[in-house]
């Protein structure tokens, strides 16, 4: 139901003015006289209809003085209506299509709450007969809602959210004047782009043909250029190190960036690193020793800066128990390379490290039988080409062997097949 307003409603208080006319009447109306006359022969009879008549009209007329009166007060006042009858009533018809970046920038410092009150400002004026339409210009442009009333897309606006993609508001803008030209209602046309304003999501703006009856209107929500590192890799090598990569998208120099490290949730801080606008960086970082299983490693930048989507990155890790392997040396005291089973050691575990899928322990010929009665499990004895095989190790390798483990022997010259045939027969 439509309801009178007053534009300057204070001026109503000229209506007491009214009382003006009252009194005047009041105060210059006839008054009878009381005269005494001789005879009444001279006067003229009236008739009392006539009287009551001239009352009437002096009455009607002192109500035609205060009615125009008040008209005069009331329209200095400017009375205006505001209703749905009052807003359909000489109003332009609109149809408008609100292209909302849903990038993942549009997440930083609060625009993604700028952009949404925004939208409700803009829907908020529209009539019942205006149309309204929601278009993403993420990547993949799509039509959220039609053209419908302005109630109708309302709701919609709480539960949007924006996306982890990259923007693309040259193809949402073509959709849209797409959508507009296919509604020829003689509305007037407004696209409004509310964005932050990308680099990457403008890069095709230029791109799209607008008519020049649809009216483009673009409302930033944000700093185009604001302070954003990343973390843009994370790998682990099998040399036991993390190399985490770092790239500035800004086109500020950004100086003594500090790193982290999080590692099953255990954080070392890693040395500060300097980016150049625009450019990355790799920092190489050591990872403690690790037992065998699953671990979580985590590249952060500390603290983080106004986009903290991209300031953390994950990698998962998977360890697998190393096979330990012992090489019998025949000669401990040499040099490494002028072991025996020095190739042979490096081939299995060329970077001594215990990440690898072996772990190469070198014993003595005494000192076999010791070890493999140890609790610590071996998976595979090499023996290289021994002259003579000890009692007590050739009873520590069948026991071994029979266990379950592996054995690999190197036969030499000088060699007793003999004695080996007889230790390892059964074998």
């Amino acid at each position: 139901m439509s309801r009178l307003f007053f534009t300057h409603w204070t001026l109503l208080a000229g209506l007491s003015a009214l009382i003006i006319p009252v009194l005047i009447h009041l105060l210059f109306r006839r008054k009878k006289q009381r005269l005494r006359f001789s005879t009444l022969r001279f006067f003229q009879e009236q008739d009392q209809r006539t009287t009551q008549r001239r009352k009437l009209r002096n009455l009607a007329l002192l109500a035609v003085r205060l009615l125009l009166l008040a008209l005069l007060v009331v329209a200095f006042a400017r009375p205006y209506l505001r209703g749905p009858m009052a807003a359909e009533a000489g109003k332009t018809r609109w149809q408008i299509v609100l292209l909302i970046d849903r990038s993942a920038s549009m997440q930083a410092d609060g625009r993604w709450a700028k952009a949404r009150e925004l939208m409700r400002k803009l829907i908020e004026p529209l009539a019942t007969g205006d149309r309204v339409a929601l278009v993403d210009g993420g990547a993949g442009p799509n039509i959220i809602s039609p053209l419908a009333p302005p109630a109708q897309l309302k709701p919609r606006l709480d539960k949007l959210q924006p996306g982890f993609s990259a923007g693309d508001l040259g193809a949402g803008l073509r959709q849209a004047v797409k959508l507009l030209s296919a509604s020829a209602t003689g509305r007037s046309s407004v696209i409004y782009v509310i964005s932050d304003l990308q680099p990457a999501a403008c890069e095709k703006l230029a791109d799209a043909k607008v008519p020049q009856d649809i009216e483009i209107k673009i409302l930033s929500v944000g700093e185009p250029d604001i302070a954003n590192l990343a973390v843009s890799e994370l790998s682990i090598a099998d040399t036991g190190s993390a190399t985490v990569g770092v790239s500035n998208f800004s086109s500020r120099d950004a100086r003594e960036v500090e790193m982290e490290l999080v590692i099953d949730g255990d954080s070392s801080v890693a040395p500060s690193i300097n980016v150049a606008a625009g450019a990355a960086t790799n920092l190489v970082l050591p990872l403690p020793d690790l037992p065998p299983g699953w671990h979580t490693v985590e590249a952060r930048i500390h603290p983080g800066d106004g986009f903290g989507l991209d300031d953390t990155r994950y990698q998962s890790l998977y360890l697998t128990a190393s096979l330990r392997v012992l090489c019998v040396e025949q000669r401990p005291g040499k040099h490494g390379f002028e072991q025996e089973t020095y190739f042979l050691a490096t081939a299995l575990a060329p970077m001594a490290t215990h990440r690898g899928p072996y772990l190469v322990t070198k014993v003595a010929p005494d000192q076999l039988a010791s070890e493999l009665e140890s609790s610590e499990r071996c998976a595979l004895v090499i023996l290289p080409g021994l002259r003579q095989v000890p009692a007590d190790m050739a009873r520590a390798l069948r026991n071994f062997v029979t266990g379950g483990g592996g054995m690999l022997m190197f036969l030499g010259d000088g060699v007793s097949a003999g004695r080996y045939d007889s230790e390892f027969q059964d074998l």
